[in-house]
């Protein structure tokens, strides 16, 4: 619609109140034609083995509430479900198999509520990197996580991956173990191996993706986890977590709006211990002691026995303990100390990025150390008390 300037539509039959409708319309239909951005929170990190560190994420998740996540070294096993991991997201893994070695593994989220579609899914065989495919509205774009070994002196394979790629619109995040990469000024430390470093910042030179990390993301201070894309992003951000790696946060503008749907359906049972059928319990885990005896002496992979007794762990739990769904609160096991502990650490923090001085990067990281014991204690003392009682 083409508008005409105001001046050139006055007249003395327009009286003042028709020339402030007319100012109003101008500057609706002006703005409502707009292009709109709508942020997409997007959370990364190498979480150096997820087993262990599953009410640490339930905690990040459950604070930032990201519409997608992405870990690197989740260090997992093809037995371990989904639902033992976290809720309220669906999860897209890439385990390493026993061959290359212990460790590794790369995971994408994406929030059940929110209305981010996956089309497609696709794991790189020859390398650890997994792509989805995601569409919001009629907006579509590419979300990679990468994770490179540092026993391997060699990006190639994420070289080959990226030349084979055919989505236009690209977000590419992980531990690309890039040390001698100076981001903020876009050169090389000339250290070690700078052939492989120099390949890299070379392909991001030539390539239309921009690279937005230029801080430490590891506790040694050096850019290891790195974000790679051609959308509009904001600048990322992190935070000191209970790996050796920061967790980074940013958002992605999306030009459709994202949209989150309530979620009545809780799936996470809780158990009334103290009106436990104990009698039934025993006589089913003999006959789980039992069957377990047998896999093992005929010779069983290790991966069935784990099956075996976890499916009838939980069948008994499910036939002799009575439970009920119910909203969950935010992390039930932190106490009221811990959570004005972690609040403190995240005041300090947000100070620290504003005035970036030594003594407030000694407070947080004394915070962020006090915090991750507090965690721990709290977590282990609400698991001990439900298995004790």
């Amino acid at each position: 619609m083409l508008l005409t300037p105001l001046s050139a539509r006055t007249s003395p039959h327009l009286g003042k109140t028709k020339l402030t409708q007319y100012s109003l319309l101008q500057v609706y239909l002006l703005t409502n034609t707009m292009d709109t951005k709508h942020p997409v929170s997007v959370l990364v990190w190498n979480c150096n083995g997820i087993s262990g560190k599953r009410h640490q994420l339930e905690l990040v998740l459950d604070q930032h509430k990201p519409d997608l996540f992405a870990l690197t070294e989740t260090k997992l096993i093809g037995s371990m479900l989904d639902k033992e991991i976290c809720d309220n997201y669906t999860l897209y893994r890439l385990d390493r198999v026993n061959s290359s070695g212990r460790g590794g593994g790369v995971l994408i989220g994406v929030c059940d509520t929110s209305n981010i579609l996956v089309n497609k899914i696709t794991p790189e065989e020859k390398g650890e990197i997994l792509s989805l495919d995601l569409s919001i509205g009629g907006f579509s774009f590419s979300f990679t996580v990468y994770y490179r070994r540092p026993a391997i002196n060699s990006i190639d394979d994420f070289l080959t991956w990226h030349r084979n790629q055919t989505s236009c619109n690209q977000l590419i995040v992980g531990d690309f173990n890039l040390p001698d990469i100076d981001w903020s000024k876009g050169q090389l430390k000339r250290r070690l191996n700078p052939n492989m470093h120099e390949t890299f910042l070379n392909f991001v030179e030539a390539s239309d993706l921009e690279q937005f990390v230029d801080f430490p993301t590891h506790t040694h201070g050096n850019t290891l986890d790195l974000v790679l894309s051609n959308l509009d992003l904001s600048n990322p951000i992190s935070e000191p977590s209970c790996s050796d790696h920061h967790v980074l946060l940013f958002d992605l503008f999306s030009e459709h709006p994202i949209s989150h749907s309530i979620n009545n359906n809780n799936t996470t049972p809780f158990w009334n211990f103290k009106k436990a059928n104990i009698p039934e319990i025993m006589i089913d885990c003999y006959d789980i002691e039992t069957k377990i005896s047998q896999q093992v002496k005929v010779g069983a992979p290790v991966n069935t026995v784990w099956e075996t007794f976890k499916s009838s762990i939980l069948s008994s739990a499910s036939k002799n303990i009575p439970s009920k769904r119910r909203k969950p609160t935010p992390s039930p096991w932190m106490s009221k100390s811990t959570e004005r502990e972690v609040n403190r650490r995240k005041r300090w923090h947000k100070t620290s990025k504003i005035h970036n001085t030594a003594e407030n990067r000694e407070k947080v990281s004394k915070q962020s150390k006090l915090c991750d014991k507090l965690i721990n204690r709290d977590y282990n003392a609400f698991i001990n008390n439900h298995i004790c009682s």
